[in-house]
């Protein structure tokens, strides 16, 4: 589900940039008209009210002087004029100096350029003094004293008045000057917005051209994670039931292995009897092998990680290989040196190699020949048409034949659990499912590689472990199977792997109580006089589970021995809380000798254990 999501968002993503570019160029067009349109605005009627206030001051000032001169001359002239003037004159001086409202609803900013607000001051303090100096000659008129023209007191407004005026034409110029400015700055800004523009729409054009490219692209790589989706929910679902039918066909194959233990240990060895227990034997222990190989297709079979030198691993194979795929096939072993270290599970190591070995062989009746080949791949993207990118510093190894090739329409479902070309054969169809959940279980990559009439290249890519390689232990002789004399309590729910259980402990010489539940072994441990040497219990058991049985009989004080047994996996073992500590555990179906080697293991831990403590003196 994780990869689907993951694809739906390379879609969108692929297919955003045209609405992002045609927003884009949409939006800066529009900032670009309004934006520029505005600051030219601004900047025309702050420009025009500027020249209409400073205008208008000095048309009061003047008028207010020649009203004045008029005053004191005699003619007729109303005072209130004179002041009238000087007001507004003063009011306007006030508007540039701290901004506001004019008369024509345009909004002047407050003066914020030192030279500029230094200038204004000066005007408002050169109107002032022009105010009170008109002021002084209207009142020296009405008292007679000699105010006219000529006067020594009109002389002086004379000179205010020049003063004044010519402030008001720097301040002018000034203005003038700043705006000027301003205007080159907003040149400036609609350049820039333009060319922002004229780049948006070369973006727009480019995402439009590639929109169809990307689309295309986008679907493709959308419905081949839909295809990876779907063969994900196919491995689950035979996942699921693989791991829900394990526990109860291994608790029969079990049954059945331990009851031709016990016919066999009767028998002479090499008699006819004997064979055909083994042969049944080596039967129910291919069927087991059948449970493990859905288990690890579908990622449900617990691994036994070591690392692992590949080239040793498929020389140790050679032997088994040559004899796999016959004389008419030509084997050729193309290993590369100082190879790099791989973490595997051996025995599935083994499993890969012999399917593919196994396909190459069926692929080729009439003889040819295959390649099997290892390489250091350090980190870099993957050759085409593999499933994923391998992870940096990864190991290749690689099985070629010289068969007829795969079509297309079956390399799509080759991986495909039960997908099968040889239904005459009584092919199950798990080989490749098989290789593809182990690879995927240890985070490779599997990829196919074949054209029709020129053979097929299966290439594995596996991460390279960090420490090196350990030294593969050499074949251990046949062991002996090891019998005892102890008491032994069995619990187990399953009747036929009871008995047959319980015989093979017998036939090893130890005595045995069988319980078919917790309970039930509860009961037979109470009215015991003595404690069993070891308890050996199913894991999952309806009502009261094995670890939960331990757990009773341990707060009653009765602490003993313990080897769990399970048809489970590991991993459910494991939810049961029974692998994290340090426990023994044997899985169903195994051998007597499985039995009796654990069995006894544990059994002499524990006298070991006793004698350790009776020999060391008390501190």
């Amino acid at each position: 589900m994780t990869t689907f999501r993951s694809a739906v968002g390379k879609l969108r993503g692929h297919l955003m940039p045209l609405p992002v570019a045609v927003v884009g160029v949409g939006v800066a067009a529009l900032a670009l008209l309004v934006g520029s349109d505005w600051l030219r605005e601004r900047l025309l009627r702050e420009d025009l009210t500027v020249s209409q206030v400073l205008s208008t001051i000095k048309n009061s000032v003047t008028s207010a002087h020649l009203w004045v001169e008029e005053y004191v001359t005699g003619d007729t002239v109303d005072p209130q004029q004179i002041d009238g003037n000087l007001d507004q004159a003063r009011e306007l001086t006030e508007l540039l100096l701290l901004g506001g409202k004019t008369d024509g609803g345009f909004v002047l900013p407050a003066l914020e350029d030192s030279d500029l607000k230094l200038q204004a001051l000066e005007l408002r303090s050169g109107i002032e003094r022009l105010a009170s100096l008109s002021l002084e000659r209207q009142q020296g008129y009405s008292a007679g004293k000699a105010v006219g023209v000529g006067s020594p007191l009109d002389v002086t407004y004379d000179q205010v008045f020049d003063d004044v005026a010519g402030r008001i034409d720097r301040l002018e110029q000034a203005f003038t000057t700043r705006l000027s400015q301003a205007h080159n700055r907003s040149r400036l800004i609609f350049r820039g917005l333009l060319v922002a523009w004229t780049g948006l729409l070369a973006v727009g054009a480019v995402a439009l051209t590639n929109h169809g490219r990307r689309r295309r692209a986008a679907e493709s790589a959308l419905r081949a994670s839909e295809e990876r989706l779907l063969r994900s929910q196919k491995l689950e679902a035979v996942g699921r039931l693989a791991g829900g039918v394990a526990h109860d066909i291994n608790n029969y194959l079990a049954a059945i292995t331990g009851h031709c233990e016990l016919v066999r240990m009767r028998e002479e060895p090499g008699s006819r009897t004997a064979r055909k227990m083994d042969e049944v034997i080596q039967t129910a222990l291919s069927a087991s092998s059948l449970i493990k190989r859905l288990l690890a297709f579908s990622r449900r079979q617990p691994m036994q990680l070591e690392v692992v030198d590949l080239n040793r691993a498929i020389h140790r194979l050679e032997p088994m290989i040559r004899r796999l795929i016959g004389e008419d096939i030509d084997l050729h072993l193309s290993l590369a040196g100082e190879l790099w270290a791989v973490k595997i599970d051996p025995a599935q190591l083994e499993q890969v190699v012999v399917n593919l070995l196994v396909n190459a062989r069926e692929a080729m009746p009439r003889g040819g020949k295959v390649t099997v080949e290892t390489a250091n791949v350090p980190g870099g993207p993957p050759q085409p048409g593999s499933r994923r990118g391998p992870v940096p510093d990864s190991i290749l190894l690689a099985v070629t034949d010289t068969g007829p090739g795969i079509p297309p329409e079956v390399q799509a479902r080759i991986f495909e659990p039960f997908f099968t070309t040889k239904e005459e054969s009584g092919s199950s169809g798990l080989g490749l499912a098989t290789v593809y959940g182990i690879i995927e279980q240890h985070g490779g990559c599997l990829g196919v590689y074949s054209e029709p009439g020129y053979g097929a290249c299966f290439k594995i890519y596996l991460p390279r472990a960090s420490e090196p390689a350990t030294e593969q232990p050499k074949e251990a002789p046949r062991e002996v199977m090891r019998r005892g004399d102890e008491r032994i309590l069995l619990v187990e729910d399953n009747a036929e792997f009871r008995t047959s259980a319980a015989e093979l402990l017998v036939g090893l010489g130890y005595e045995v109580q069988t319980a078919a539940n917790g309970n039930e072994a509860l009961s037979l441990v109470n009215g015991a006089e003595s404690l069993p040497g070891l308890l050996i219990t199913d894991v999952v058991m309806p009502g009261m589970s094995g670890r939960e049985l331990v757990d009773r009989l341990s707060a009653k004080g009765a602490s003993l021995p313990v080897l769990y047994v399970s048809g489970y996996t590991d991993n459910v073992v494991l939810n049961h809380g029974v692998l994290e500590g340090e426990v023994e555990f044997l899985q169903k179906p195994f051998t007597a000798l499985d039995l009796a080697r654990k069995v006894r293991t544990v059994l002499d831990r524990q006298r070991n254990q006793r004698q350790a403590r009776a020999e060391t003196p008390p501190s």
